[in-house]
């Protein structure tokens, strides 16, 4: 009993066949391409105009500097945070209507698959996009690291805390 449960669990956190559908055809054309460099080319005029109104031309102590470029960590990491806040629901929810609206839904629940694994095939394939778009955004906020307004310990613990909401 407790190996058929965990046999089932597996296939259906990995090697899901939802999942791995969702994602080709989410990296399938230049549609992909043209989002991930919108989302990089936004990320960064963002990151620029929060960075010049951080930074000033006139003299400022060290700790006015750090502080400074902690707040400008902050904001990336608010920036980021409303983006994976906006586009993991909408991923999700995006992929289910475009089932729908193939009308390909029913032939889906027609198949031996349960409603647990397709759900969890789609969410899958979202979390895997939400990924790769925080591991786009690892040069803007390395950016903050090499500057000196945060650690690789608060990226990566900032970046843990994005996947988990995500």
């Amino acid at each position: 009993m407790i190996a058929t449960f965990l046999k089932r669990s597996w296939s259906t956190y990995f090697g899901n066949a939802t999942a791995v559908r969702d994602y080709r055809s989410q990296l399938r054309g230049n549609k992909a391409v043209w989002i991930w460099g919108g989302y990089l080319a936004l990320l960064i005029l963002l990151c620029a105009i929060a960075y010049s109104g951080f930074v000033r031309e006139q003299e400022q102590s060290i700790a006015q500097l750090q502080s400074q470029l902690n707040n400008f960590y902050r904001v990336v990491m608010m920036m980021l945070g409303a983006v994976i806040v906006l586009a993991a629901p909408a991923m999700t929810a995006s992929t289910i209507t475009i089932e729908r609206q193939r009308k390909s839904l029913d032939l889906i629940f027609s198949a031996p698959v349960s409603p647990r694994y397709f759900l969890m095939g789609k969410l899958i394939a979202g979390f895997r996009y939400l990924l790769m778009l925080l591991v786009l955004a690892l040069p803007v906020t390395s950016v903050c690291v090499v500057m000196g307004g945060a650690t690789w310990g608060d990226v990566v613990g900032a970046f843990l805390l994005l996947m988990a909401s995500g």
